[in-house]
């Protein structure tokens, strides 16, 4: 017996509506792209760090993203996340302390960043700049 379609089973599945029209990313999947973005910036301060502790382990880290995004563009089980892969086998080759030490160089890019940010908007305590 085939299920048949009505009017009020497709409204529960359309998409909500403003008055601009379709609304935009929802706020789950802006937080996603912001951990992508984190995680994207992340690889970058690792393979950094690793080009002066380790050449060799940065070439390896390039290899597995090349490799994981090759594998998710397949759709290779396994891959359906190419963030959650690439954290996974890198997590894995770099070790702990590597990747401890990134977090910490991401996190003070971060702050100076943030900083000359401020600065450039005024938004800093003008006192503070004298004590």
């Amino acid at each position: 017996m085939a299920a048949t379609a009505t009017a009020s089973s497709f409204s529960k599945r359309a998409p909500s509506f403003s008055k601009r029209g379709p609304t935009s990313v929802s706020l789950s999947d802006r937080k996603v792209q912001q951990q992508k973005e984190r995680f994207r910036l992340f690889t970058r301060v690792l393979l950094t760090y690793l080009k002066s502790k380790d050449p060799e382990m940065a070439l390896e880290v390039k290899v597995i993203i090349r490799d994981c995004k090759a594998r998710n563009v397949r759709k290779e089980k396994g891959f359906e996340s190419v963030t959650a892969s690439m954290r996974l086998r890198i997590k894995e080759l770099v070790g702990e302390a590597h990747w401890r030490r990134a977090e910490h160089h991401l996190a003070r890019y971060l702050a100076n960043k943030e900083q000359r940010r401020s600065r450039s908007t005024g938004s800093e305590d003008f006192a503070a700049t004298f004590l």
